[in-house]
């Protein structure tokens, strides 16, 4: 694991209506089994804000302000994912640190604190997710705003593009983030950084691989719910040794092979020379 400075993780993810929002509401509430968790561990996850019941929270927020019609292909709900590289609280050699707890808890609280600050009531859900690889925060946004329409009245609807829309605003989400918890040691991720987030598609398809990598090999595969890349470094450190073991003896193999047939060579050809010198005395 890098030693390197901890950074913050942030992502935004926006629904455009309420069956993609259900979806969201299950796979938080663990209702359709996410197998990239470990159930083991499901019971660690907390609600910070709101409820489960995702869906019927933000209707009755749209009910109270007063929001009766949604715009077609209009982005009902915006849900972010904030987290932090695991230098925080991991040691170098992926063991946690003493104070990994209380490093944790700080991180939760300032998040939430934060979270709450930039949306206020609008943030209908927080919950934490210790059930999966990395802790992270996940809360769903109702992006409701108000604005002065040109007769002077007071219009209430959504507005994404207001919180996400371009990369100015994401780039300002970030910055003020970051700010927000500076005092534990953990700054803004990279600007303009090109990594990718793993989907669980690619996830699974490279657990699978590995899987059966390991079983070629007579390796004890990695289990499905890995705590930290450290195992995955040590089923891959074992395979690497397997495989140079086994080159190693196929090309010991492949020399006493040389060999047996090089003095084979040249025992054939000794006999040749003598049954030569033979036929040559009996003429």
């Amino acid at each position: 694991m890098n030693p390197e400075t901890p950074r913050t993780v942030l992502r935004a993810l926006k629904y455009d209506g309420w069956g993609p929002l259900q979806g969201l509401q299950d796979h938080l509430s663990r209702a359709n089994n996410p197998p990239n968790v470990d159930p083991s561990k499901t019971h660690l996850n907390r609600v910070l804000v709101g409820s489960y019941n995702i869906c019927n929270d933000a209707k009755r927020l749209l009910k109270d302000k007063g929001i009766v019609k949604l715009r077609k292909n209009g982005v009902l709900a915006i849900e972010f994912v904030l987290s932090f590289s695991q230098s925080y609280i991991r040691n170098s050699d992926g063991s946690y640190k003493k104070d990994a707890n209380q490093r944790y808890r700080d991180w939760v609280n300032s998040t939430k604190d934060w979270l709450l600050d930039e949306f206020g009531k609008n943030c209908i859900f927080m919950g934490t997710n210790l059930d999966e690889i990395c802790p992270h925060i996940h809360t769903v946004i109702i992006p409701v705003s108000e604005r002065t329409n040109k007769s002077g009245k007071k219009v209430v609807g959504l507005n994404a593009r207001g919180i996400t829309g371009g990369k100015e605003k994401l780039a300002g989400l970030q910055d003020r983030y970051a700010a927000a918890v500076a005092h534990l040691g953990i700054q803004r991720g990279r600007k303009g950084s090109k990594a990718k987030r793993t989907t669980l598609k690619q996830y699974y398809q490279a657990l699978n691989e590995s899987k059966a990598l390991c079983n070629r090999t007579g390796l004890i595969p990695p289990n499905t719910h890995p705590e930290s890349f450290n195992s995955w470094q040590a089923v891959v450190g074992k395979l690497a040794d397997s495989i140079e073991s086994r080159r190693e003896s196929e090309i010991n193999k492949l020399k006493d092979m040389i060999k047996e047939l090089v003095e084979t060579n040249t025992r054939l050809r000794q006999e040749l020379v003598g049954n030569r010198q033979r036929v040559r005395y009996t003429r």
